[in-house]
């Protein structure tokens, strides 16, 4: 079968690409898009695989032909998102013409978290209508999502089982540290200030305990440098399977990039996630320790640093691979 996953850059600085931030890519997104390309080549072995950038505009135009869709676990509901391409030639456009071909697998959310939840709602209602299914990558509290519409699932983000199958040996610490504590500081101005106040000292403590600094970008490693981390303590790559690599050695991981903590979550390790977003729901959706900079003290830091993978991470590991066993099931109703 001929397979579409929706994605972003799948490698930085993609030609004609309209990627934020100037970082290039996101490369927490593309573990979401292993994930689910796990599942697609495991449900389909002589899967044809292609992938529609929604940060290059070219990728989706003009119309091709295809079997399934998947729109592969990245942010699809944000302010005024129904002006975006993804919504305007993707979902209201020639992909989701036919509803029974396209699904969303653990797609997410990107508001500030004490945002009024009316938009995101509405926004979920709405692509519902365009899908075979739409399975979110975590819920709110409120009666909505204790009540989703039909066809609306709730699992762990895809990337939570990337590297679940990996054996290599965890045995380094990392930790991860953005400007401003997140990509949108102004979601919570408050928290992105104290973010900057405690930045220096959380390095130093993190630096005291052996944590290397994983950097996502040129601009997180020129971070890791300004914070004290030498350049032979900082890991970074150009491509999605260094990352995985990476990820794949560490038993501790602490930090602002959600998805460093998302993607442990699916091993043997300890993750922790420092943020003021809404993506902050997924890492905690899949279990891992979530706060805010505003609950880090020299206590919780120091605890945090210094835990060793338990029963809870068992427990944890366990549960997304159930996860991943239900979705893989999904999948094979999906392409039937």
């Amino acid at each position: 079968m001929k397979w579409l996953l929706v994605t972003t850059n799948p490698t930085p600085f993609a030609a004609d690409s309209a990627h934020p931030h100037g970082a290039g890519w996101n490369v927490g997104d593309q573990f979401a898009r292993v994930g689910t390309e796990q599942l697609v080549r495991e449900v389909d072995p002589q899967a044809e695989i292609e992938l529609l950038n929604m940060d290059v505009a070219a990728s989706f135009i003009p119309e091709r032909p295809f079997d399934r869709a998947i729109f592969a676990g990245r942010p699809m509901f944000w302010h005024k998102a129904e002006e975006h391409p993804l919504w305007v030639h993707l979902l209201d456009g020639w992909l989701c013409r036919d509803p029974r071909k396209v699904m969303a697998l653990g797609v997410g959310e990107c508001f500030p978290l004490a945002a009024e939840t009316l938009e995101l709602e509405r926004q979920i209602h709405r692509v519902s209508q365009r899908l075979w299914r739409l399975v979110l990558r975590s819920r709110r509290h409120t009666p909505f999502f204790e009540a989703l519409p039909a066809g609306v699932d709730v699992t762990v983000c895809p990337g939570a089982w990337a590297i679940t199958h990996r054996d290599d040996e965890p045995h380094e610490k990392l930790c991860n540290f953005m400007s401003g504590g997140a990509h949108y500081p102004a979601f919570d101005p408050d928290e992105a200030a104290q973010w900057r106040s405690i930045a220096g000292f959380t390095a130093a403590v993190l630096r005291a305990e052996g944590f290397r600094f994983v950097a996502h970008t040129l601009q997180e490693a020129d971070l890791a440098e300004a914070l004290g981390w030498p350049a032979y303590e900082v890991r970074i790559s150009s491509n999605v399977e260094g990352y995985l690599r990476i990820y794949s050695r560490a038993r501790n991981y602490i930090g602002n990039r959600m998805h460093g903590a998302i993607l442990l979550a699916g091993r043997h390790s300890v993750a922790s996630a420092i943020g003021f977003d809404s993506r902050l729901l997924a890492v905690e959706h899949a279990g891992a320790y979530v706060t805010k900079p505003s609950g880090i003290n020299p206590t919780a830091l120091l605890a945090l640093a210094r835990l060793e993978p338990g029963l809870a991470e068992e427990q944890r590991v366990r549960r997304i691979r159930a996860e991943r066993s239900r979705m893989l099931e999904l999948l094979r109703e999906f392409a039937s």
